[in-house]
C-alpha cells in the first residue's frame, strides 16, 4: 500500500518508499498446492501439463501512477500496446522513425503514457525511474562550500496499482488477433469525429494565440498610417471598416479568452472609433436590434462582471453619440 495512517500525527501519509515490481509474474507459489502442501513453486507446477504451467504465467500490461501527498494529487497511467500479442517484435514510435525492439518476452515494452488529454508514447526502460518511487538526487549550490553538492529527497510519485495479464492470453493466435484488430477498428464515423474535433481544436489555438491578437493590433496600426485624407469619403470609409473589425474582434473572440490583460486597451480603443464615427454607432445599435448573439453572450452570459460593464459602457457610448447627432 502507498498510504497509511501515522498514529503520532494522526493523519494519512504517503509512502515513497522504493518498491521493485517484476515485468514477468509466475504465481506458482501462490497456488493451493504449493501453500498447503508446502512444496517449492518448481515443485508444485511439476505434475502440470505445459498448457496449466502457462496459465501460471503473467505478463505486466498497465501501471497506475500517483505523484503528490496522501491528501492530495494527480493520477496517470502506463500502458503496454497489445496491439501484435503474438508477434516476436514490436514496433513502438519512441523517435520520429519507427523503431524496432526486441521480443516482448525478452524486453517489456510499454506504448503510451495517458494522462490527462496528453497520450504519447513511453520508453519501457523508464519504468524503474518513473514508477518505482525511492529517492532520487538532484544537484543544490551550498553557500558555504561555494560548491555543488547532491542532495536526496523521496519522489513524489510512484507506482499505485499494477495491472498483469495471462501470457497464454497476450500470445494469441494470428486469425484471433486478426479478429480482435479488425474488431476494434473504429468506423468511418469516428474517425470523422474525431478530426472534427482536432480541426476545431487546432482552429480555437490560432484564434486565441496571443500573436494572432498582436497581428490585429498592428494591422490596426498600419491601417491608420495608410489612410486617406480626413474628409475624404474613403478615408471614413475605412474608418468604419476597422471600427467593425475591431468591434468583431473583441466582442466574439478577445472576451472569451483565457487570459486577456489587453481587453482594457482594446474596449478604450473601440470606444474612440465610435466617438468619432456616428455610421459604427448606428450599425451597432441596427446589429444588436437584428441579431441578440452579443447581447446574450456578453451582457447576459458573460461571468466576469468587469466585461459586461465595459460592453454596457460601448452601448451606452453609441447612444449617445447617435443621439447627440440627431438632436
Amino acid at each position: 500500500m502507498r498510504y497509511k495512517f501515522n498514529m503520532e500525527s494522526m493523519a494519512r501519509e504517503k509512502v515513497n518508499t522504493h518498491f521493485v515490481f517484476p515485468n514477468h509474474l509466475n504465481m506458482g507459489k501462490y497456488t493451493e498446492s504449493f501453500l498447503v502442501g508446502g512444496q517449492s513453486s518448481s515443485t508444485s507446477c511439476a505434475g502440470l501439463d505445459s498448457s496449466q504451467q502457462e496459465e501460471l504465467n503473467y505478463e505486466l500490461i498497465g501501471v497506475t501512477v500517483h505523484t503528490g501527498a496522501a491528501e492530495s494529487g494527480h493520477y496517470y497511467c502506463f500502458v503496454r500496446d497489445r496491439s501484435y500479442p503474438q508477434s516476436d517484435v514490436w514496433l513502438v514510435p519512441l523517435t520520429s522513425n519507427i523503431e524496432v525492439l526486441e521480443p516482448f518476452w525478452s524486453t517489456f515494452v510499454f506504448r503510451f503514457l495517458f494522462n490527462d488529454s496528453e497520450v504519447k508514447p513511453f520508453n519501457p526502460d523508464n519504468i524503474p525511474q518513473e514508477c518505482y518511487g525511492g529517492q532520487m538526487v538532484s544537484k543544490t549550490f551550498n553557500q558555504l562550500t561555494e560548491k555543488f553538492v547532491d542532495y536526496a529527497f523521496e519522489k513524489s510519485h510512484s507506482a499505485y496499482m499494477l495491472f498483469y495479464e495471462r501470457s497464454v492470453d497476450l500470445m494469441r493466435s494470428e486469425d484471433k488477433a486478426s479478429l480482435i484488430q479488425s474488431s476494434l477498428s473504429p468506423s468511418e464515423t469516428f474517425c470523422a469525429s474525431i478530426n472534427t474535433d482536432n480541426l476545431q481544436l487546432r482552429h480555437d489555438r490560432t484564434l486565441f494565440d496571443k500573436n494572432y491578437f498582436e497581428f490585429l493590433y498592428k494591422f490596426n496600426d498600419v491601417v491608420t498610417k495608410t489612410f486617406p485624407a480626413a474628409g475624404d469619403s474613403k478615408s471614413s470609409n475605412f474608418e468604419f471598416q476597422r471600427a467593425k473589425l475591431s468591434t468583431t474582434f473583441v466582442l466574439e473572440t478577445l472576451v472569451h479568452s483565457r487570459e486577456s490583460p489587453s481587453i482594457n486597451f482594446w474596449l478604450e480603443f473601440v470606444n474612440s472609433l465610435y466617438s468619432d464615427c456616428v455610421d459604427v454607432c448606428k450599425w451597432l445599435v441596427k446589429h444588436l436590434s437584428q441579431n441578440d448573439w452579443w447581447l446574450n453572450q456578453v451582457l447576459i452570459r458573460c461571468p466576469s462582471a468587469h466585461i459586461r460593464g465595459l460592453f454596457h459602457k460601448l452601448i451606452f457610448l453609441a447612444i449617445s453619440v447617435i443621439y447627440n447627432k440627431v438632436r
